[in-house]
């Protein structure tokens, strides 16, 4: 999970969750995204749900996907 600006298309480092087959940490994170995700664009786990802190896997640079086209 990253922040996107929208104004400038910046995207801040990801955070890495793991363990979200479990329905109590889907449920949360569900949420979370529904209530707009990441509140900083450098710091994007501190918004996360408590419940959520300890899936983190990592946070780090973000993927960047780019077509064959270009």
């Amino acid at each position: 999970m990253a922040r996107r600006e929208g104004n400038t298309g910046v995207t801040g480092p990801s955070v890495w969750l793991g363990g979200i087959d479990q329905p109590a940490a889907l449920d949360a994170l569900l949420a979370w995204i529904a209530s707009g995700g990441p509140t900083r664009i450098d710091e994007p786990a501190l918004s996360l749900p408590p419940v959520l802190h300890s899936a983190i896997l990592g946070i780090g640079t973000p993927i960047r996907a780019h077509s064959p086209l270009h």
